[in-house]
């Protein structure tokens, strides 16, 4: 019964770090998600803008680099999050 119970110990405990790891990879996605709308909403107020890892931007406590490059109508917005 003793390495029974350790067995589902040592289960869980995986469990629980993927989990985790799997929570922290999707809200670094939903950050970079709402920083590209941000930027998104912010070319839509001045189709001229660029610019380049705006380090500004937190959303949640995740740290995101925002980049517009390109010319209008042919912009391009990457968003990286840092977890």
């Amino acid at each position: 019964t003793g390495i029974a119970a350790y067995t589902i110990l040592i289960i869980a405990m995986s469990q629980a770090r993927q989990s985790n790891a799997q929570g922290l990879r999707a809200r670094a996605q939903y950050a970079a998600e709402a920083a590209l709308v941000w930027a998104n909403q912010k070319l839509s107020n001045d189709s001229t803008l660029t610019f380049s890892g705006n380090p500004d931007i937190t959303v949640n406590g995740v740290p995101i680099d925002v980049t517009i490059t390109g010319a209008a109508p042919n912009q391009q917005l990457h968003a990286k999050a840092t977890y």
